[in-house]
């Protein structure tokens, strides 16, 4: 009887050992995150590199190509030029205010701050660090707009909807693809 009881016990504490172990690494391995939009000091932030292929024979581009939006109507670059952008900012304005990525809580009219053309790498340190998914060379271009904006609520249920007032949207300035948007207090 007291065989059994000990040796049941011994388990329950290695199986307890072990787990405790598990955390412990998985808590290791763990990067902190930026907290309101201030960078973590002493953390690596990983560059846009493309990873291995997918599969054996997958395409070389790894970037995800965003959705289709903005239809280029400018010329694009011969190869072994510097990149353009194959659109205007004035295009990329148009598109926000038209296709309805953001809408106003109380109904009145956005107001678009700024509109521009840049590298991934430059819209990065605008937007405090974000990933763009794109190299840091690469061409972006940048909608910023303010008004009243809420995003959230009800996750978990009853939870109350966050609210902004200033939204941006990036496009790939090369194929006039959408990115990426969000909010910011």
């Amino acid at each position: 009887m007291v065989k059994g009881i000990f040796g049941r016990v011994l388990a329950l504490a290695a199986v307890l050992v072990l787990s405790i172990a598990v955390v412990a690494t998985a808590l290791h391995d763990i990067t902190p995150l930026k907290a309101a939009g201030q960078p973590v000091s002493g953390v690596a932030v990983p560059q846009d590199t493309p990873g291995p292929p997918l599969y054996p024979g997958a395409p070389t581009y790894q970037y995800p190509p965003g959705v289709a939006a903005i239809t280029p109507r400018l010329p694009s670059s011969n190869a072994g030029t510097t990149a353009q952008a194959t659109f205007t900012t004035e295009d990329a304005r148009t598109f926000v205010l038209t296709h309805g990525l953001f809408r106003d809580d109380s109904g009145a009219a956005l107001s678009i701050v700024r509109s521009d053309i840049m590298t991934a790498g430059e819209a990065s340190k605008l937007l405090n660090g974000e990933q763009i998914g794109r190299p840091p060379t690469s061409l972006v271009a940048v909608v910023e707009l303010h008004g009243n904006f809420s995003a959230g609520g009800s996750v978990p249920y009853g939870t109350p909807p966050m609210h902004f007032h200033t939204g941006w949207a990036l496009f790939d300035a090369t194929t006039g693809n959408y990115l990426l948007g969000g909010f910011s207090p």
